[in-house]
């Protein structure tokens, strides 16, 4: 009899896990990754969303989680690859696009940044991070003066934008122009002081 009772126990709790889909298991292991994240836990987080990544490989939620945090242990090749899924599975994912051209920026990918910039501009023109999108891919270019515009422009939409800030800065210091570098970053300081205020 007591067979009996641990078997009905057992069917229970299996029918139970059976019913909860793989897409609430997956969410699951999301939110807590991005809890883990958020409290700068850096190995925690990584274990959630690639157990998410079993149960929805194509989950770009879960790509772009993983992304962040091989970014946050700087392991950029690894930051990539789910990047790349994330733009495959959702073209019109803002934050795939940006942070997919960004990559690409940084590693010198000129081409396919520029039609990450593209695909990006097309979805939202006037977000500062795709106008700094194209501000990067202006600088690859050489256009410095085209790099600045953008850059200012995703400033105005945005002061705090520090990845702007340290851009603009870092494009004026090599041009040259440490007055304006400094300015801009003193500026910014002060913008993201006011708002944390």
């Amino acid at each position: 009899m007591k067979n009996i009772g641990q078997l009905l126990i057992l069917s229970f709790g299996l029918c139970a896990a059976a019913c909860v889909s793989p897409e609430d298991r997956a969410d699951r292991y999301v939110a807590k990754a991005q809890d883990y994240f958020e409290d700068d836990d850096l190995v925690k987080p990584a274990l959630e969303p690639r157990n998410a990544a079993q149960i929805e490989p194509r989950n770009v939620e879960v790509r772009l989680l993983l992304s962040k945090i091989a970014e946050q242990q700087q392991s950029w090749t690894d930051a990539l690859g789910p990047l790349l899924v994330a733009a495959a599975e959702a073209p019109n994912n803002l934050e795939a696009r940006t942070r997919l051209g960004t990559r690409y920026s940084l590693a010198r990918a000129n081409e396919k940044a520029a039609i990450e910039s593209e695909a990006a501009n097309a979805i939202a023109p006037d977000d500062p991070r795709v106008r700094l999108l194209k501000a990067r891919v202006s600088h690859r270019k050489g256009d410095v003066g085209g790099a600045l515009a953008d850059a200012n422009v995703a400033l105005k939409t945005d002061p705090t934008f520090i990845d702007a800030i340290m851009f603009k800065a870092g494009v004026l210091a090599i041009s040259q122009n440490w007055d304006e570098a400094i300015e801009t970053v003193n500026v910014g300081i002060g913008e993201v002081e006011l708002e944390d205020s």
